[in-house]
């Protein structure tokens, strides 16, 4: 480990299985270093480059990731709970199946990355992006997305229970049979966004642009509600809110 300190990184090196716990390291670079199964508990990696690495079923939780650039890496079944990786760079990367229950990580890019069935539960990630991302069968319950720009997210068949998605950019996301069970969208814009047989209980779409939104039904909008200021597509209606709803 302290030859790694020294050297601030290892680009390229053969890491697998190593106990890393701790490691401290600022600007450093490990990208396309195999760490598959290394454990990198409460590590602090700030402002360090892991482009292309292969971190697949590591352990990080509880670490500090600021700034770190993670764009491509394979990090299927990674542990990441209750890290913090704040204006982090995720994109393109390979996250199937990651738990990221708890993780602060607001500001962080994860654009065009892989997250099907990824646990994300009350994950704070405001101001995130996920732009073309693929989050289907994700479980996000409770997590903070306010201000987020999901613009052609896939969210087909996602736990979205109780979500914080306060002006968020879902414009062109496709939330097939998501569900948003006491979701919070109050002035999220989801035109063009797919809503097929999304459940939409007690859903707060106040002040919401879905004036063009595909596959809704007036069934739906009975279950949530809106206000004078949500934008519907013609000839669909939605009462407003009260303090309950």
């Amino acid at each position: 480990m302290d030859e790694l300190i020294a050297k601030k990184g290892c680009a390229g090196c053969d890491l697998q299985d190593l106990y890393l716990r701790g490691l401290d390291i600022e600007g450093g670079d490990f990208s396309h270093a195999d760490l598959r199964d290394a454990d990198l508990k409460e590590v602090r990696l700030v402002d360090t480059r892991l482009i292309g690495a292969d971190l697949r079923r590591v352990e990080i939780e509880r670490a500090v990731l600021d700034g770190s650039d993670f764009s491509g890496a394979r990090m299927q079944r990674a542990d990441l709970e209750k890290a913090r990786a704040a204006g982090a760079r995720f994109t393109e990367a390979r996250m199937q199946g990651v738990d990221l229950e708890k993780l602060s990580a607001p500001g962080a890019d994860f654009s065009g990355a892989d997250l099907r069935d990824t646990l994300i539960r009350r994950a704070n990630l405001k101001g995130a992006r996920f732009v073309e991302a693929d989050m289907r069968d994700a479980d996000l319950e409770r997590a903070d997305l306010s201000a987020a720009d999901m613009t052609g997210v896939r969210l087909d068949r996602a736990d979205l229970d109780r979500v914080d998605l306060r002006g968020a950019r879902l414009r062109r996301a496709s939330l097939r049979e998501a569900r948003l069970t006491s979701a919070d969208l109050v002035r999220a814009d989801l035109r063009s966004a797919d809503l097929r047989g999304a459940r939409l209980h007690r859903t707060d779409f106040s002040g919401a642009d879905l004036s063009d939104a595909r596959g809704l039904r007036q069934r739906q909008l009975d279950h949530a509600c809106g206000d004078d200021e949500t934008l519907l597509p013609s000839g669909l209606t939605i009462k407003k809110c009260t303090g309950g709803q």
